[in-house]
């Protein structure tokens, strides 16, 4: 981006209060003049899109706003750039900085109170608004480069937190946050732990509606995990008015997004930087080799389903998802995809829950008999008790001819297992033999048991079958949580009050385990058999 020549004159050959004056309106014109150190390459196109966004932060056209970008693309100082203009500026009064990991909070404050301190430009035009306090008599100069808190001359309080520090309580004198930059609240440690991806989903919903009148977020991130943070926020964001959600990969539609820093052949690297050693271009060829493929393509593509952490197939189960279909029927909430057939074998698997409005309790049916076996019925809902969802399964098995039913065990299987047992007959509900370990003594328990190894055997199971085509699927909301598996969910046991979201697909692999136990309703055939064996012993009889 090119300043136009008029600001550029007036920032160069102007009076200070003029140059004061023209980066207070012009956020670009301001990150230029006072910090041109940053800008060893050619802006790239999408920074035009990061300057409007701040203009619309501060004047309230945007509140909300996500820099979802690649490693490198400058995202976090161009954040700092924004705190720096609105602390000279006075924009915003209470500035807050939150990370996952608080000691990147404190380092990012750290470098904004040094460029306060050392900026020459700035205590030339605004002389020193921000000075260390007085370290105490033979006290030690402190060689962390961290910051907690800080206020300016003309008081402004900026702050670092975690994201495990409640924003409620916030508070500089009266004022509640009116900025929040929300950054490295994704990576590594997170994005495999659903329990601290939902901490921090709670602390940015917190946020949201404990800040001043006049808010604003800004949230800086990569797209590392297609159910985590990132996603989250680019979900919450999607089609409001005033949110904007960039998405910023290194490579679009065949190009290179930052031309002047990134290239994309190891050729055109070495052709560029003959002729401009100083700022080298960076091969993207390069760059993938460096980072491996699955890195590169989520922190610099924004491409987190190409990490290697997703169970089944993508392009497989894309492909499938075209074949689902509407169902022939939904019956208070079980829908259904075929009617029933008296001489097919059917079993419905069945995944428990609270009924606390979090996971549901979710049923699949399917036929074996077909060829590929189908799922004919599936049902879920996050609001029935675990006893209520026991006398759902009956309905559900009856509408299928009182077929084999496999409900999980686990937690808040014993309420829906012992109103089965009380009101459906026992030799239809599977049941599994447990061993004593000090006796050796064999005990048959009624329902499916899930631990680490039977969760790991029964999803590589049920990943097989579907993509060897041997089932199929046409609900296309289980379609999708077999799309967004991911391994980090397979070793995941069910905890109370952890959502998951997966309940149906688990509920899938139980029913899938029963391939080998499911029995038709009548055996085609044996009722004409029966009735000429009885038709013989009346012959005799008579």
């Amino acid at each position: 981006m090119k300043l136009n020549k008029k600001i550029r004159d007036i920032i160069i050959n102007g009076t200070p209060e003029q140059r004061v004056y023209v980066c207070g309106k012009s956020f670009p014109a301001f990150a230029m003049y006072y910090f041109s150190e940053y800008f060893a390459y050619e802006s790239a196109p999408f920074h035009s899109d990061f300057y409007q966004d701040c203009h619309d932060l501060v004047t309230g056209k945007k509140v909300e706003v996500a820099w979802i970008a690649f490693r490198e693309s400058a995202k976090t100082s161009y954040a700092k750039l924004f705190i720096l203009w609105c602390i000279l500026y006075k924009k915003k009064s209470y500035i807050n900085y939150d990370s996952y990991d608080k000691s990147n909070s404190e380092a990012a404050l750290f470098d904004i109170a040094v460029a306060l301190q050392k900026n020459k430009k700035i205590l030339a035009d605004f002389g020193q608004i921000y000075s260390t306090p007085k370290q105490k008599y033979g006290e030690k100069e402190s060689k962390v480069k961290r910051m907690g808190n800080f206020i300016t001359e003309n008081k402004v309080k900026v702050e670092a937190f975690s994201t495990q520090e409640p924003i409620r309580g916030r508070l500089y004198g009266q004022q509640r946050p009116e900025l929040i930059i929300f950054d490295d609240v994704e990576s590594a440690k997170t994005k495999d732990s659903m329990p601290t991806i939902l901490k921090i989903r709670d602390h940015i919903n917190e946020a949201r509606t404990g800040m001043a009148v006049k808010w604003s977020i800004l949230y800086l991130g990569n797209y590392i995990t297609e159910d985590g943070v990132i996603a989250y926020i680019m979900n919450l964001l999607k089609n409001r008015e005033n949110a904007v959600v960039r998405n910023i990969p290194i490579i679009q539609d065949g190009k290179s997004t930052w031309p002047a820093k990134y290239v994309l052949t190891d050729v055109e690297a070495i052709e560029i930087n003959k002729d401009d050693p100083e700022n080298p271009v960076v091969s993207l060829e390069q760059k993938r080799r460096d980072l491996s493929d699955p890195v590169f393509e989520t922190e610099m593509m924004n491409n987190p389903a190409k990490a290697g952490d997703n169970i089944f197939d993508r392009g497989i189960v894309d492909n499938k998802r075209k074949l689902c279909y509407e169902p022939i029927d939904d019956s208070a909430g079980f829908k259904t995809w075929a009617e029933y057939n008296p001489t097919h074998r059917y079993a419905i698997g069945a995944d428990t829950a609270e009924g606390v409005g979090r996971d549901s309790c979710a049923s699949v049916a399917i036929d074996f008999t077909t060829m590929p076996a189908r799922v004919v019925g599936t049902y879920a809902c996050n609001t029935i008790s675990d006893d209520l969802f026991g006398h759902e399964l009956i309905r559900q098995a009856k509408m299928f001819g009182k077929c084999l039913l496999a409900p999980e065990l686990n937690n808040t299987g014993y309420g829906t297992i012992a109103v089965l047992k009380e009101n459906y007959p026992e030799m239809k509900i599977y049941s599994h033999i447990t061993k004593d370990k000090t006796t050796n003594e064999e005990t048959s328990k009624l329902g499916w048991w899930t631990n680490a190894g039977t969760k790991s055997s029964m999803i590589m199971e049920l990943k097989t079958a579907y993509e060897d085509g041997q089932l199929e699927i046409y609900d296309v909301d289980l379609v999708d949580e077999i799309r967004f598996y991911q391994r980090r969910n397979m070793r995941t046991t069910k905890k109370p009050g952890m959502t998951r979201h997966f309940d149906k697909l688990v509920a899938l692999a139980i029913a899938w385990q029963m391939r080998d136990h499911a029995r038709p309703a009548r055996v085609p055939g044996r009722d004409a058999e029966v009735a000429r064996i009885r038709a013989e012993r009346r012959n005799e009889y008579f």
